[in-house]
């Protein structure tokens, strides 16, 4: 085992610092296939959701000159896959997604931000012992040291084409500049807390009970003194606002899931979940290892005894069935429940925090009735990027605010030195937009038989490659 492993890190180690070959170097004839309409892209509801961005032909008119100046190929269809650095779950269904595509002939080139270089699984993928390959290679991923592009490159059938996409020059410039800003954080949050303490008396007898209210709730939200699932429940009195045809497309459908969830719905099914999940202890449990045995039987006491809902069990089996090649039988009812489930279950994708981070605001100004009321949101507007700004949490959207006006956000708190202390973190941004081009102008200078392009990127490239892509008349999907 000591021998796999260290194998599995001296694999991935040399990969990194071998000398790379260009992004985009031709695929074998064998893996290129004809192209196919990004609007047939499908994933399992299981492994995460698609949404698809206009289609090249009709949107390229409407969006202008493109922003780059590499020449526009309308030919390629581009998927970009939303990483969730070091979350296991989000790993493993990364792994599953491509392994998806690469089963119906969408994955001719898999390209990966934060890595350079072509990656060489050879010596792991003809290991004779598939099954310890398999158990090493989850155990890797399980403590976040192997990402799930990584783990399809060695587990899937396919043997699929893996490169790292990075300028390394770049990469270091924006690495050193997370460290400095990581240098400044603690200072600047605590001179944040100041002036938000002195915000908070000077405001409490300013503004309503409602407003205030609701800033306690988003306040308490970004302090992780609440859940997001608090925060939702309390968000559902101005579930007017957040429907999917203003925008709010993941934000509508949790605020609907959970008016399911407080209704008792769920629990009307509980019985039947009850029987799957004896079902499944009487077929399966014998058949398991150790490890896999304990953590059913865990998951089964949690909710037979009340600590698990029924949508979280059901989804659990559906997974543990999946992995053994048992498809689930579900009744209109179950698979309703299994989808509300889910919804509430993944409720910490980059998209969903988008939608709430242009939301919360918008329902904060519902209840303002004055200037002055208008006057201090906007100070707790502006207070709040700047915390996530200190620890490089901004999205896309926040960033542009920024942006338009910095020296009033550097200007709020009176302090001349605060606008020193953030400066690791705006030459953080600033170099992680340059990498955000540098990304897509690479992904551009790929050879046109390369039809079909995977692209795995954490959530704030995710977005820039997104709206360049979209700039720029390209056709994909994320």
């Amino acid at each position: 085992m000591r021998v796999i492993a260290l194998t599995v890190a001296l694999t991935f180690t040399m990969s990194g610092v071998a000398m790379p070959s260009p992004a985009g170097s031709p695929v074998a004839a064998d893996s290129v296939h004809l192209p196919f309409s990004i609007a047939d892209l499908t994933i399992p509801a299981e492994y995460g959701t698609v949404r698809l961005g206009p289609e090249a032909d009709g949107d390229r008119g409407k969006s202008g000159s493109p922003s780059s100046s590499i020449p526009y190929s309308s030919s390629r269809s581009i998927i970009l896959i939303q990483d969730a650095h070091a979350v296991n779950d989000a790993q493993e269904n990364i792994r599953r997604i491509i392994d998806h595509l690469q089963s119906r002939q969408m994955a001719d080139l898999v390209l990966l931000e934060g890595a350079k270089g072509k990656l060489d699984p050879v010596l792991l993928r003809t290991y004779p012992d598939a099954r310890r390959r398999t158990k090493v290679a989850s155990e890797y991923l399980e403590r976040a040291e192997l990402t799930g592009a990584e783990a399809a490159a060695v587990l899937n059938n396919a043997e699929g084409s893996f490169e790292g996409l990075e300028d390394w020059p770049l990469y270091s410039e924006n690495f050193f500049a997370y460290q400095a800003a990581q240098d400044e954080k603690s200072d600047i949050h605590r001179k944040l807390a100041v002036f938000r303490t002195e915000l908070d008396r000077k405001s409490s007898l300013k503004i309503s009970a409602s407003l205030r209210e609701f800033l306690k709730y988003w306040s308490d939200f970004r302090s992780e003194r609440i859940s997001l699932m608090d925060l939702l429940f309390y968000l559902q009195r101005f579930a007017t606002l957040g429907k999917k045809d203003a925008g709010y497309d993941e934000l509508s459908r949790l605020l609907d899931s959970l008016g399911y969830e407080k209704s008792g719905a769920g629990q009307a099914l509980e019985p039947a979940v009850r029987r799957i999940a004896e079902e499944f202890k009487s077929k399966f449990t014998r058949g398991l290892n150790a490890r896999d045995q304990t953590n059913f039987i865990m998951n089964y006491q949690r909710f037979m005894t009340g600590q698990m809902s029924a949508g979280e069990m059901l989804s659990y089996l559906v997974r543990f069935g999946a992995e053994r090649g048992h498809q689930l039988k579900m009744t209109p009812e179950i698979r309703r429940l299994l989808g509300h489930s889910q919804t509430l279950s993944e409720i910490k994708g980059s998209r969903l925090f988008n939608e709430l981070n242009r939301f919360l605001p918008e329902a904060a100004e519902s209840l303002v009735r004055s200037h002055e009321e208008l006057g201090i949101l906007r100070s707790y507007e502006k207070l709040f990027i700047l915390e996530s700004l200190a620890s490089l949490e901004l999205t896309h959207e926040m960033l542009l605010q920024y942006q338009r006006e910095p020296e009033a956000y550097l200007g709020l708190t009176g302090d001349p030195e605060l606008g020193k202390s953030l400066v690791p973190a705006i030459e953080f941004y600033q170099a992680a937009l340059r990498r955000d081009l540098s990304l897509y102008e690479k992904v551009r200078r790929i050879p046109a038989e390369v039809r079909t392009v995977v692209l795995v990127a954490g959530g704030f490239h995710t977005n820039g490659l997104e709206r360049l892509l979209r700039e720029n008349g390209e056709s994909y999907a994320v």
